[in-house]
């Protein structure tokens, strides 16, 4: 397939942009993009190759809220961390903790130290950060969302 001369100076982030929005407005009313295609919609940067096709849509019925940028990248002048999620209206991020992944590893204290490093560093910028373990995003999820929903309205959009 041919690409027509108005998209030929498109960067690949560029062209999948559009494909993504394209994509968006031929679904239900009801869709919205998450995943690197939702980042390319807030300008956040990018790495690496964009991904063949739109990332997941789904429903906006299966969330009463704004729904996050998973896995965007933060930092003050460019990208240095990438957390689980974003909330960048709400300057909110979580955290989830992979703590039983560090068990029986020799070098779990220096993971953990780096971890509260990362989290000092994201506070720094301004993010209120929410952090939750295994049990908690998997045995009690109404709790993990009632924690969210703390968090958002703790920090209004703005």
């Amino acid at each position: 397939m041919r690409t027509p001369s108005v998209l030929a100076g498109l960067s690949d982030w560029q062209l999948h942009r559009l494909k993504a929005r394209a994509y968006l407005f031929s679904c239900a009313p009801d869709a919205c993009l998450t995943g690197c295609s939702a980042a390319l919609t807030w300008d956040f940067p990018t790495v690496g190759a964009p991904p063949d096709v739109p990332v997941v849509v789904r429903p906006k019925a299966q969330s009463r809220g704004p729904m996050p940028v998973c896995n965007a990248w933060v930092g003050s002048s460019g990208p240095v961390y990438r957390v689980d999620g974003l909330w960048p209206f709400h300057r909110s991020a979580y955290e989830a903790d992979g703590a039983l992944k560090y068990d029986n590893r020799p070098d779990a204290s220096s993971i953990v130290a780096a971890q509260s490093e990362r989290e000092f560093y994201l506070r720094r910028l301004g993010l209120d950060v929410a952090r939750y373990g295994w049990d908690l995003g998997f045995r009690r999820r109404a709790t993990l969302a009632e924690h969210f929903w703390a968090l958002l309205r703790d920090n209004p959009a703005g």
